[in-house]
């Protein structure tokens, strides 16, 4: 922990939670190391279209109720609408949930 950042990591934290056993990563339904991953190289970009992304900001930010924090808040699906009643839509989003929709 840091003063200019309270949940930050402190000197160390974050090399001591990727050594040995403690950085074993699930992926592809079996333990791999974080060695192991790191050397298979960058991930494949991720193709994001940005005017799909701004007009879903600008959704959020212009719904009537205007869409607000939650913290837990998850989007349901593709096709919820933002200030829709719940379901179909949302009233409110945590950051995690934002960003994955």
């Amino acid at each position: 922990m840091s003063e200019d950042n309270p949940a930050g990591a402190g000197p160390g934290e974050i090399a001591a939670g990727l050594s040995g056993a403690q950085a074993t990563l699930r992926a592809n339904g079996r333990r791999r190391s974080f060695a192991a991953l790191a050397s298979a190289g960058p991930p494949p970009p991720l193709a994001i279209d940005i005017n799909k992304a701004l007009a879903f900001v600008q959704a959020c930010m212009s719904s009537k109720p205007r869409v607000g924090y939650g913290l837990g808040a998850k989007i349901k699906s593709d096709a919820s609408q933002p200030g829709a009643p719940v379901p179909p839509g949302f009233l409110k989003v945590d950051c995690s949930g934002f960003v994955r929709a």
